[in-house]
Formats: structure tokens, sequence, C-alpha cells
């Protein structure tokens, strides 16, 4: 299905810069797109690389880390935020670093070595997956295509939905 680099589109997409490769990521940039997006349930979802790069330069520039936390969520998994909306580095299922890598074009040119940051009010009234009705079940008898057990299948068509513009904005063009 088409994804959100496709589907944000207007004041909700934000250049980081016009350089060939990509800008460094600024600051007032993220709070800009954190004002953009509108409802609960905000994240910043990132590639993995963007994540380690957002960290680095939390523990090396002065005043930075004092905006840059590290949260305790209900299971118990530490999770950093930002102006308090946590952080989300993605990465495939076998958790490689391939997801929002640095592979896209910089908003002046060709070369694909930028990347981009989501922020993304999830929610049943801003960013939430969707189905095509209910599932579609049935049940495998024991001993049919050389099955030991019972196997259920499950069958929907899902898909993804932007309630409202400002649930999701992107900046692109980061190096």
């Amino acid at each position: 299905f088409t994804g959100l680099q496709a589907r944000i589109v207007g004041d909700f997409l934000i250049s980081e810069g016009s350089t060939d490769g990509g800008d460094a990521l600024q600051i007032a940039t993220l709070r800009q797109a954190l004002d953009l997006c509108y409802g609960g349930g905000r994240v910043i979802v990132c590639g993995k690389a963007m994540a380690r790069r957002i960290d680095a330069a939390v523990s090396v520039t002065t005043g930075v880390g004092s905006i840059t936390n590290i949260e305790v969520e209900q299971w118990g998994l530490k999770v950093k935020a930002f102006d308090g909306v946590p952080i989300i580095p993605i990465a495939d299922f076998y958790g490689t670093d391939n997801i929002l890598d640095f592979s896209e074009t910089g908003a002046g040119g060709t070369t694909a070595t930028a990347t981009s940051i989501y922020v993304l009010s999830l929610g049943e009234d801003g960013v939430h997956g969707i189905r095509n009705g209910g599932l579609m079940d049935w049940t495998l008898p024991s001993g049919t295509a050389g099955e030991q057990a019972e196997v259920a299948d499950m069958m929907f068509l899902p898909g993804m939905c932007i309630k409202r513009p400002q649930a999701a904005v992107r900046i692109y063009g980061i190096s």
C-alpha cells in the first residue's frame, strides 16, 4: 500500500535544506514538525542510524541534552524522547538498519545520501492501521497436508489511514 512518504504533502512536508546530499538536522526544524503534528500519541519515527546520530549530537552539544531524556514505558523498556515525545527507531524484522536509511535524495539534487524523520500522531483520530472487515479464518483438520496438529490460518487485507493531515509530518533531506 502507499506509504507515508507519498502521502505527506503540502505544509506537512518540510525540507531540511537545499543541499544535494541533504543538510544537518536542526532542532528548530524538529520543533516545527512537532508543532505541526497535532493530537495525542505523538511519536518521532526515524531509522536506527538517525536515532544514533541524534543520540551522539545530544551527548556532545551543550544545551541539547536538557531537551532529551530517557523514559521508562509501561513494559519497562527505556525510550528516548525529545521534548517529551518518544523517539522510535525502526528496523526490519531482523533488526537490520535498512528502513529509513540514508538512501533518499536531498532536496537539491540527485545524491541519495539523505533520510527522513516522521512525526506522527498515532490513534483512532490520527495515523492507524485498517483492514477490510473482519478476519477470514479457517482451520485445517489434523493430518491435512502432512500436518500433525490443527492449523488456524487467518487472512485479511491491511492498510494505513491518516485521518487528518495534521496527524503526520515528514522532515526530508537530512544528512
